[in-house]
């Protein structure tokens, strides 16, 4: 087991509580990444996940 302190824990906690574009933005930033590149990737994620999802309640809307 990993020795941590309290002050370890509730950043973990706040991170894990929020959401996954935000959670990607904190990260690019505390580790120096291009922030705005991943904003981006994020954006288009979400954008071409949408399609899928449709077409997922669509498919299980003819199995029921």
């Amino acid at each position: 087991m990993h020795d941590t302190s309290p002050h370890d824990d509730t950043a973990r906690d706040e991170q894990a509580a929020l959401p996954q574009s935000i959670t990607t933005f904190v990260f690019a930033k505390e580790y120096g990444l291009h922030a705005e590149i991943l904003s981006t990737a994020v954006i288009f994620g979400t954008l071409a996940s949408l399609p899928v999802l449709i077409v997922y309640y669509i498919v299980l809307g003819f199995i029921r």
